[in-house]
């Protein structure tokens, strides 16, 4: 597969709390908490991919969404992030 845009990042701090209202799973294990999220698109593709990042920017997890608006939602639901906790790379 080729590689994707990164369209926006969000590098989480301690004001992100996680909200509880989904859960990710490596393996059998929980989750930790990422720190970085990522929204990305690859080419010929509509849909956009929230990437949850750890310290080292290793993937842990990603989910789909069919807009970019829908991943911002996403990562607001899951970890409070703001509307200007993104950076935009376009």
């Amino acid at each position: 597969m080729s590689s994707y845009k990164i369209i926006q990042k969000a590098r989480l701090s301690e004001k992100h709390t996680t909200t509880g209202k989904t859960q990710h799973f490596i393996g059998d294990k929980s989750m930790p908490q990422p720190a970085e999220l990522v929204i990305a698109q690859y080419p010929d593709d509509s849909g956009y991919y929230l990437f949850y990042l750890d310290n080292a920017g290793e993937e842990m997890s990603d989910t789909f969404h069919d807009s970019l608006q829908s991943a911002i939602e996403q990562a607001k639901w899951e970890f409070e992030v703001k509307e200007e906790d993104w950076s935009s790379t376009l």
